[in-house]
């Protein structure tokens, strides 16, 4: 996986097609860090957090979710920071979770 410079804000990874993986986003704000995705294993996360520290870029303090396929979830498990989720197909609301030590709780 790589990770690319497209704005002096924004980074983004490489798709993996032989693993199944997605592109994952970073935006640098000036306040907050924000990933977009959570990729599809708590490995995909770690390589993709190794990166960011390669580059002296800070964790994310938020991660959101473009949609809510298997490939683009399953690393929510392993997010810094905050889950900010939206509705689901179904019209449910996703609480936002906060992440510790790798489990999920409720804020």
């Amino acid at each position: 996986m790589q990770l690319k410079k497209v704005t002096d804000r924004v980074w983004v990874s490489s798709f993996e097609e032989e693993r199944d993986r997605p592109a994952l986003g970073y935006i640098y704000g000036e306040k907050y860090r924000l990933a977009v995705d959570a990729g599809h294993s708590r490995q995909h996360v770690e390589e993709f957090y190794a990166l960011l520290e390669e580059k002296g870029l800070p964790l994310p303090d938020f991660t959101v979710l473009t949609h809510w396929h298997w490939d683009h979830t399953f690393g929510l498990c392993a997010i810094n920071g905050i889950f900010c989720g939206g509705k689901d197909r179904k019209g449910t609301a996703a609480c936002p979770f906060k992440v510790e030590s790798g489990f999920r709780r409720k804020i």
